[in-house]
């Protein structure tokens, strides 16, 4: 079974570097990087409404609708997905590490990998800053 990715990319729960090859990180990078790996606890955790509250407008506009099409609140398309994907949340939860964190102004985009279907598999998440809070947004496969 495939995990659809945003759902696989906000799964993650495990702790990693937010370190650039070239520096160390700022302290508004290793905030982003943790902020994130925050949502991910939330959503494996079962705290929906934690993990809703994370996710920026577009992100919870995206999650109003299961596969079929039919409109549910965030909260109830996060439980559903996550009885449905379960075990792999939890191989994701396991293996996962945050490559790297860029900020640039109000957006920054996190680079992560895990363990999925016997490999390492990854993804790019983009988040930006709303009144103060780091909220995520966008999730791309990388290859």
């Amino acid at each position: 079974m495939r995990v659809p990715v945003v759902v696989l990319c906000l799964a993650v729960t495990g702790c990693g570097a937010v370190d650039r090859a070239d520096r160390p990180a700022t302290a508004t990078e290793r905030a982003v990087g943790e902020g994130y790996l925050e949502l991910a606890r939330a959503f494996a955790d079962g705290r929906y409404e934690a993990f809703c509250e994370g996710l920026s407008a577009e992100s919870r506009k995206v999650t109003s609708r299961n596969i079929f099409g039919v409109e549910m609140s965030c909260e109830d398309w996060a439980e559903e997905n996550a009885r449905i994907f379960g075990d792999e949340f939890d191989r994701v939860a396991r293996s996962a590490t945050i490559e790297s964190v860029e900020v640039v102004g109000d957006k920054a985009t996190i680079d992560w990998t895990s363990e999925y279907s016997g490999g390492r598999s990854g993804g790019r998440v983009t988040a930006k800053r709303v009144d103060g809070r780091w909220l995520y947004t966008a999730v791309t496969p990388l290859s």
